[in-house]
C-alpha cells in the first residue's frame, strides 16, 4: 500500500503578505506605526517625514527581495542562527 505524505505549501510556495514575507512586513508596519505615534505624541514634524521614508523605502526593499528570492529572509535567519562557520569547506592538507 502506497501512501502519500502531504507537503506543506509553504515549503515550495512562499507565504506573502501584500508582496512581502509576512514576518518582516509586520515588523516594518509595526515599527513605522511606532514612529507615526511618536510623531503625534512629540509633535516633531520631521519625524513624520522619517516615518514616511522609512515605511515606503522599507516596503519597496522588502518587495524587491521577495521578487528576487521569496525565501531569502527565511534562509537568512536560519543561516544567522546556525552560524556561518558551519558551511565552510575543510581542506585535506594537499
Amino acid at each position: 500500500m502506497n501512501s502519500t505524505a502531504q507537503i506543506k505549501s509553504s515549503l515550495y510556495r512562499p507565504t506573502l503578505w501584500a508582496g512581502v514575507e509576512r514576518v518582516p512586513g509586520i515588523i516594518l508596519v509595526m515599527s513605522t506605526l511606532l514612529l507615526v505615534v511618536s510623531t503625534v505624541m512629540l509633535s516633531i514634524w520631521w519625524l513624520g517625514l522619517v516615518a514616511a521614508v522609512y515605511g515606503i523605502g522599507g516596503w519597496k526593499f522588502l518587495r524587491m527581495v521577495a521578487e528576487n528570492d521569496p525565501f531569502f529572509l527565511k534562509v537568512l535567519w536560519q543561516w544567522l542562527r546556525r552560524g556561518s562557520d558551519r558551511y565552510l569547506a575543510v581542506s585535506n592538507g594537499r
